[in-house]
């Protein structure tokens, strides 16, 4: 039998299978930001605050409304890692999906960020976002 790395995890240890490394409930921080278009390049915005143990997961999404700058270029990460999930997506002048986030574990309490970059974000352009992920 070929086996998929769940249930490789699954079969494999002889203690307690903990749900955050293989599956579990997944838990939606939905949000948004509206910019004030002072957001100038290199601007961070806080989007949310993780518990330690949280997985990110790869679904995780963040939606610019058309209307951005072409040159505005974001990247989504934490204090540690700015550009830990994605860097240099183009949120450019149309509406967009980033969902190129996912599977880090947080080793303590950490606090997603979206770092601008390429040009000042526009004023009332809504940032929505839905974070997908798993702590237990």
């Amino acid at each position: 039998m070929f086996k998929s790395n769940i249930y490789t995890i699954q079969t494999g240890l002889t203690g307690k299978n903990m749900p955050v490394d293989y599956a579990g409930r997944v838990r939606i921080a939905h949000g948004f930001y509206t910019p004030t278009g002072k957001e100038a390049p290199g601007s961070v915005i806080g989007l949310v605050r993780l518990p330690k143990g949280a997985r990110v997961l790869p679904i995780s999404e963040i939606y610019f409304a058309a209307g951005q700058d072409p040159a505005l270029t974001v990247k989504v990460g934490d204090a540690g890692n700015p550009a830990r999930y994605f860097a240099g997506a183009a949120a450019g002048a149309k509406a967009m999906n980033a969902n190129a986030m996912g599977n880090y574990l947080t080793p303590g309490e950490e606090v997603v960020t979206l770092t601008t970059g390429g040009a000042v974000m526009a004023a009332g352009k809504d940032i929505v976002f839905d974070i997908y992920y798993v702590v237990d």
